[in-house]
């Protein structure tokens, strides 16, 4: 597989686990990487806002913050429904 199938195959996995746990962080900060890197631009800011509610003060905010910035300037590079979270 690909970069992209790679990212695309850790989406779908990620979006499993915050479905049976909505309140773990770590696991939208990395459904947000993931997605991004699958071209989802969309889930993955839905991601990465679900983590800065889950963790404000994560030393990762700002970074995150300036991710979703850039993100929702872009079109989407995957042709794909986006993803609706849990939580």
């Amino acid at each position: 597989m690909d970069k992209k199938q790679d990212n695309a195959a850790a989406v779908k996995t990620l979006n499993e686990v915050t479905a049976m746990d909505p309140t773990n962080a770590i696991a939208f900060l990395m459904l947000g990487q993931a997605a991004k890197g699958a071209g989802q631009n969309q889930t993955a800011i839905l991601a990465w806002g679900r983590y800065l509610d889950l963790a404000p003060t994560s030393e990762y905010v700002a970074l995150i913050k300036d991710e979703i910035a850039k993100l929702a300037t872009q079109p989407a590079v995957a042709t794909q429904t986006p993803t609706t979270l849990p939580g």
